[in-house]
């Protein structure tokens, strides 16, 4: 029974090591020779995605705009078709990946699809704009889970308001947990960015679960398919409204991740 094992093991480092092997030999062609460690899987990368993504949070701080402006209708057929958009993005960017597989990402390519006269001006606005861009998305993904710690402290303890010290505070601690993970604990991110798949997953389930039983209404099928209702919004019209509030509700903003 052992030989099977062994030998399965002897041929996945066999791939693994021929697949290096030619990741390193394409970096070579571009000039570069590789340093950093491949220590994370191409399941690990999808997990990366879905923490980036955050459906649950996400969709639990934006839902409240979905809902004063169109309501299910805006909510349900907005995400198919910016899906549907998002999905052009990643694929127009995954085919760039493909020709130039580099650790830089958008700001090398932006100076190799660039013209020469434009290209350092070109990496230098495109490399500047994703560091600010993942230091907000960052910030705010780790001030919104901050903020949403304190509120579970409301479930034990209805009459609990956090105030403002509190939650910087708690964001502060939220950073230095976030910060000593990726720095002394590394050999746990291929673990960390796999659990959050089944996270993520069951966090979806359990929500879809616990709404659909313990609400006390529930709505028709044609009202969910088919009720649009703007209403509430504001906006002068309701193709308007719907137009500006697609985004909230949809996964085109992890396009840029």
């Amino acid at each position: 029974m052992r030989r099977p094992s062994i030998a399965s093991s002897v041929s996945s480092a066999r791939r693994s090591t021929t697949a290096a092997g030619q990741a390193d030999a394409a970096l070579a062609k571009l000039g570069y020779t590789a340093e950093l460690p491949r220590s994370l899987s191409m399941l690990s990368v999808l997990g990366l995605s879905f923490a980036i993504m955050a459906v649950p949070y996400g969709l639990s701080t934006t839902f409240y705009i979905s809902l004063t402006n169109g309501q299910s209708v805006t909510i349900l057929y907005g995400w198919i078709l910016l899906s549907i958009l998002s999905a052009f993005i990643a694929a127009s960017l995954a085919e760039i990946c493909s020709v130039y597989p580099t650790a830089g990402g958008v700001y090398y390519w932006a100076a190799l699809l660039s013209t020469p006269e434009w290209a350092p001006i070109a990496s230098w606005v495109t490399g500047w704009l994703t560091l600010v861009g993942n230091w907000t998305v960052t910030l705010s993904i780790n001030f919104g889970g901050a903020q949403l710690i304190l509120s579970a402290i409301s479930l034990w303890n209805l009459d609990y308001v956090p105030n403002a010290w509190q939650t910087v505070l708690c964001f502060w601690a939220t950073m230095v947990l976030c910060y000593a993970i990726n720095i002394f604990g590394a050999k746990y991110l291929d673990f960390i960015n796999k659990l959050c798949i089944y996270w993520t997953g069951a966090s979806i389930i359990i929500l879809l679960i616990t709404l659909l039983v313990m609400s006390p209404h529930r709505r028709s099928a044609s009202f969910v398919f088919g009720h649009y209702d703007a209403s509430a919004s504001g906006w002068p019209t309701q193709s308007c409204s719907s137009c500006l509030q697609s985004p909230t509700c949809s996964p085109s903003q992890t396009a840029n991740q």
